[in-house]
């Protein structure tokens, strides 16, 4: 499962973004951007990691995603306006050749419920969702984004 994790790090997708940006100068998603990947911020994957350890079964599965999922399309047009360089879509055939080891990951609809890591720890995200979070200045900062875009 690809998830976006955002918070402690100072910034966002540190692998992510360079690889979104490698092919061109915009930031791209595949087909009409709609794939949604599952997101969570690193204090609220912190607290199920803990809740988890002192009381659930070993064994047991869960998912510490804040939300089920954001639309690539979505994610890619913060990225895009924050770093000047337009968001665009790429043909599904050409994935692979835009997107090389990440074509994989980026076309996939991964929608994932934490319903029941919900239910079994009493458990509700704290943060910001990813959008409100991702937007944030200090993603963006110029320590943070080693990533080339001119």
């Amino acid at each position: 499962m690809r998830v976006f994790v955002t918070g402690a790090s100072g910034h966002i997708a540190s692998t992510v973004i360079p690889d979104l940006l490698s092919a061109g100068h915009a930031v791209t998603y595949v087909g009409d951007g709609n794939d949604r990947w599952p997101s969570a911020e690193t204090r609220d994957v912190g607290r199920v990691y803990r809740l988890a350890l002192e009381s659930v079964p070993a064994g047991s599965r869960l998912h510490a995603v804040a939300e089920e999922g954001g639309a690539l399309r979505d994610i890619a047009a913060v990225i895009g306006r924050r770093l000047g360089v337009p968001a665009a879509p790429v043909a599904a055939e050409d994935a692979e050749r835009h997107f090389g080891h990440l074509s994989m990951f980026v076309g996939l609809d991964n929608p994932t419920s934490s319903r029941i890591t919900r239910d079994t720890l009493g458990w509700t995200s704290a943060r910001p969702g990813l959008i409100p979070d991702l937007d944030e200045e200090h993603n963006f900062v110029a320590e943070a984004n080693t990533t080339s875009v001119g």
